[in-house]
């Protein structure tokens, strides 16, 4: 597997993924997706997971506006046949390797609170549940000291 950088030419294939694994969640249709990954890129990086001549995911990330030193870690998102073989690991270390490169105290993402897998994911790589927001839709979860 490899990262890349995000390429215009790859923008209908991660929003199909998006699509499939987000829109009962947050209701997204792919043009609002695409509107929100446009305004991402602004301040901000994805990257493409790329396997067998393939995108299986990809995710997002940049310094954070709202959490002091941290980095904002958005939309993990990958093929669902490709979910539970490491990938999402291997996203979080490559992450946590940003993190130390900047002298950064750590990561902080947003998810839906129905989404219990990304919950548990998280969980288990070290993620604490910090607040759900008014909405009662959105979780915050935090990440410090991302050391090797």
């Amino acid at each position: 597997m490899e990262f890349l950088n995000y390429d215009e030419k790859y923008l209908n294939q991660i929003t199909n993924i998006n699509y499939e694994n987000m829109s009962h969640y947050l209701g997204l249709d792919k043009n609002r997706f695409e509107k929100e990954l446009n305004n991402f890129l602004k301040n901000g990086k994805i990257i493409i997971l790329w396997e067998d001549d393939d995108v299986i995911g990809f995710f997002g990330f940049k310094d954070s506006e709202y959490e002091d030193n941290f980095i904002f870690l958005d939309n993990i998102q990958l093929k669902k046949e490709v979910c539970g073989k490491g990938y999402g690991k291997r996203v979080l270390w490559y992450v946590e390797d940003i993190v130390r490169k900047r002298n950064k105290s750590g990561i902080h993402l947003y998810t839906n609170v129905k989404n219990v897998k990304a919950i548990e994911f998280y969980l288990k790589n070290g993620f604490k549940k910090d607040v759900i927001f008014e909405n009662g839709k959105t979780l915050h979860m935090i990440k410090s000291g991302c050391k090797k």
